[in-house]
């Protein structure tokens, strides 16, 4: 990830990058995974989206572990989850699956 307010000079670095990977690793990077993005529409990186000053869990990981827990899991499990969502700003959700897993909800609200 390359972070920079000047258009022309991410595409400057992002050339150097590929004859370095080339040239010197004889790799090349994929052409659909290079994107250019505004800083605060987020960053999607590791199953977190970054923002300027926070990071949440992805929608599609969030919605995955709440699945998991309705469906039942054990206690390690969940404080597994809740250790993923402690990198994240994340208090209401990780509060929404403890209360989940503790009283064991029937309904699927996601």
């Amino acid at each position: 990830m390359i972070i920079h307010n000047n258009l022309e000079k991410l595409k400057i670095w992002l050339g150097q990058i590929q004859g370095f990977l080339n040239t010197e690793l004889k790799l090349n990077l994929h052409p659909a995974k290079i994107t250019v993005r505004k800083y605060h529409q987020g960053t999607d990186f590791l199953g977190y989206v970054q923002f300027p000053y926070h990071r949440i869990l992805r929608k599609k990981t969030e919605k995955r572990i709440v699945n998991k827990i309705y469906k039942g899991v054990s206690e390690q499990s969940l404080n597994s989850y809740l250790g993923v969502l402690s990198h994240a700003n994340s208090y209401k959700l990780s509060q929404k699956i403890k209360n989940i897993f503790w009283f064991n909800k029937k309904e699927n609200p996601l």
